[in-house]
């Protein structure tokens, strides 16, 4: 076999290590679940676990990079004085959707936030991740108010509240697996409402 060959075999296995541990994770919770039942469901032996993880606390670390790789396909975005904001918020969301939305975004976020129902201690691995849309977001608040597009006395604020608006469609409700009534209209119509809703309240003032 040669190295390149070996390399790839390598990846696959270490890949379906921390598949089967998030469907383990997923099935018995964090704390009931063990190295063998991961190397089970795997189909490998537990030392080829052990080959790749020192343990589930290492496999829990591994989960939260690839949410944060999955976040870091929302396209970089900045304010833009000659677009209108409503446009602008618009194709925010509609690139926060398409990354929250993915199956493997709402499996590993199954994993993660059931992990930290027990150990909150675990919440700062994940902080980076969620506070840089957030932060990016909050600048882009701020500059619509420098160029008076928008009259936004607390761009954190704002912030959360257009991020709080597509999680209550996109993200909480399948995560727990609940249709919600939300769900008659399509993604875009919902990602245009909110847009509309922040920008009629924080359209400048007369």
């Amino acid at each position: 076999m040669g190295r390149d060959m070996a390399e790839k075999l390598t990846d696959r296995k270490r890949r379906s290590v921390v598949e089967a541990a998030v469907k383990e994770f997923q099935r018995r919770g964090f704390d009931n679940t063990s190295m063998d039942q991961i190397a089970a469901t795997a189909g490998v032996s537990k030392r080829t676990v052990y080959n790749h993880f020192s343990g589930k606390e290492d496999l829990f670390a591994v989960i939260i990079e690839r949410i944060a790789e999955l976040a870091d396909v929302i396209p970089e975005f900045e304010f833009e004085s000659k677009k209108s904001a409503e446009s602008q918020l618009r194709a925010i969301g509609d690139n926060i959707f398409a990354a929250i939305g993915e199956p493997e975004f709402q499996d590993l976020a199954r994993v993660v936030l059931s992990r930290l129902m027990n150990a909150p201690h675990a919440s700062g691995a994940l902080e980076k991740t969620t506070n840089a849309i957030t932060m990016q977001l909050t600048q882009w608040f701020a500059d619509a108010k420098n160029a008076g597009m928008l009259n936004v006395p607390r761009p954190k604020v704002a912030s959360s509240q257009f991020i709080g608006m597509l999680m209550e469609y996109e993200f909480w409700p399948r995560l727990i697996g609940v249709n919600k009534q939300v769900h008659q209209v399509s993604p875009k119509t919902y990602v245009r409402d909110c847009a509309r809703v922040i920008v009629n309240a924080y359209g400048p003032e007369s």
